[in-house]
Parts: structure tokens; sequence; C-alpha cells
């Protein structure tokens, strides 16, 4: 069954850069029936994305222009676009889970494991959980915290 593929392909555990990057788009496949076959699997298809991406190491302090920095570079923007496309087809299933999503998203930030423009992407990714109809204004007004906070700063 689709379902049981589906828990298949989240226990795999790839580290290469190249191969996560097609991991990544094998996950956003099933993204796209998560919604409509089964809603509970998108947080857990949400949650095994932001565990690649805290796998990949982050490049810095590696020669922007060696192939690894290169390859690790495009496997850790996959993964962000991979968050984004589940935020944005499993929204409805993610929203009782946002406040998960955005204290993973903080986490990461702190402990260094992003940078600002995955950090964007993920802000952006929280948005569009929380712009989904029937979403608590409280868990709105968290989310722009979120996102607008460092700008304050």
């Amino acid at each position: 069954s689709l379902s049981t593929m589906l828990q298949q392909l989240l226990a795999l555990n790839w580290l290469e850069p190249r191969l996560i990057q097609q991991y990544v788009r094998l996950l956003e496949v099933f993204g796209h029936f998560v919604s409509r076959v089964s809603p509970p699997a998108g947080p857990a298809l949400l949650l095994r994305l932001f565990a690649l991406l805290e796998a990949l190491p982050t490049g810095q302090g590696q020669g922007a222009n060696s192939p690894l920095w290169k390859e690790t570079f495009n496997a850790r923007q996959r993964v962000c676009s991979g968050i984004l496309t589940v935020a944005k087809v499993a929204a409805a299933t993610l929203v009782p889970h946002l406040q998960q999503v955005g204290e993973c998203v903080e986490q990461l930030s702190r402990e260094g494991h992003l940078r600002l423009m995955e950090r964007g992407a993920l802000c952006e990714a929280c948005v569009l959980i929380a712009s989904t109809p029937g979403t608590p204004p409280h868990q709105i007004d968290t989310v722009l915290e979120w996102v607008l906070g460092p700008l304050r700063r």
C-alpha cells in the first residue's frame, strides 16, 4: 500500500548530497498524495525533511568553489524547496503541528544549522501553513513573531 511505501521511504537514511536531492524529490511527490490519502503522514514527512537539513553540513568554512560545497549547497536548497512544497500541498494537515514546525526552525537557526536564505524559506513554509483557512489567530500571530522577530533586534 501507499502508506507502507511511505513508511519505508521515510526510514531511508542517505547522507550523500546527490542522493539527498533525489530523495527529497521522492518525498515531495509523496507530499502531494499525503494530503489526499494519508493526512497523518504529513508531519512525519515534514520532520524527515527537517532531519535531512540538520544532517547536511552548512558548508561554512569550506571553499565555495569546491565540488563538495556546491553539492551540499544544492542539496540544502533542495531540502528547503521540499519543505516549502510539502507545506503548500499538505498545509491543512500541518496546522495542528505549526508550533512544533516553528520551534524546529528556531532551534535549527539558534544552533547555526541554517543560513539566512534557508531560514527565510522555512519561515515562508510556516506562513503557508498558518495561512490555511481555520488557523487560530493566535497561531498566526506567533508565526509572524517568528518571521519578523529577528528584524526587530
